[in-house]
């Protein structure tokens, strides 16, 4: 497989085993992947309502707010008043789910240092270099920064009956 040129199906293998690997160390957060993307919005300060999770993530309101449940009844967020609006309510992580984030983040490192053993470290600069420099003219053509989005496309892509739109 070595040398290939055809550059879909390298980015798949790579891909297959990051998510393959990623989706092993995050299978047993409450929602997986999904609850993942939840707590590191929350984190991030971003999470807002339940439903503007729900819009962002592309998931249905109810299936939402059992994921929320799931993520509170663990301990991993909390549901608060919203100060600028007290009628609703914004998801916040705790302390908990902080630190478990950053143990998550570690893991998904450990991964990515796996993955990349092979490369020198000089090798693994220029690597870097040259994706990011891939990525930011891809996502000039079709920005978002939005992960989940890129992964509900990817997903929707290999398996039309998933796309949403």
């Amino acid at each position: 497989m070595s040398g290939t040129d055809d550059l879909g199906l390298t980015l798949g293998l790579v891909y297959r085993w990051y998510a393959k690997a990623s989706t092993a160390v995050l299978e047993d957060l409450p929602g997986g992947t999904r609850g993942y993307h939840v707590i590191s919005d929350a984190v991030h300060g971003r999470a807002g309502s339940q439903i503007q999770l729900a819009q962002r993530h592309g998931v249905n309101k109810t299936v939402m707010t059992y994921l929320v449940d799931d993520l509170e009844a663990a301990g991993l967020v909390e549901r608060r008043a919203d100060p600028t609006d007290r009628r609703n309510r914004v998801i916040v992580v705790t302390d908990r789910g902080r630190e478990l984030w950053e143990s998550v983040q570690r893991r998904l490192r450990e991964v990515e240092r796996h993955m990349l053993a092979d490369l020198t470290a000089e090798e693994q600069a220029v690597f870097w270099q040259f994706l990011g420099r891939i990525a930011d003219r891809a996502n000039s053509t079709d920005p978002t920064d939005d992960a989940c989005a890129v992964g509900r496309e990817i997903q929707a892509t290999a398996d039309p009956s998933l796309r949403t739109s």
